[in-house]
């Protein structure tokens, strides 16, 4: 399919993963570094406030000028964030 959950199939993998945090909480996710509470904890917060059409979360940066910024600034009008690093 298309990845999309409807509001049964989320309700149904939020009740899991609760569960999974429940019964895990200090257990080591592999390759994550971090126990499955945490990796749960942020799976949640992805899946309830990152949706399509959802306010984006509030991002603070500076532009090349230097100057501060908030993305609520440019509420309402189109954005491109363009995320890049030298690792």
């Amino acid at each position: 399919g298309d990845g999309q959950l409807n509001e049964a199939e989320t309700t149904a993998l939020i009740a899991q993963l609760n569960k999974l945090a429940a019964d895990y909480a200090e257990a080591k996710v592999p390759r994550e570094g971090t126990t499955y509470k945490t990796w749960v904890e942020r799976t949640l917060y992805t899946i309830e406030h990152l949706k399509i059409g959802a306010v984006a979360p509030e991002i603070e940066g500076q532009d090349l000028d230097g100057v501060a910024f908030k993305l609520s600034d440019y509420r309402g009008k189109v954005v491109m964030l363009d995320f890049w690093g030298y690792w």
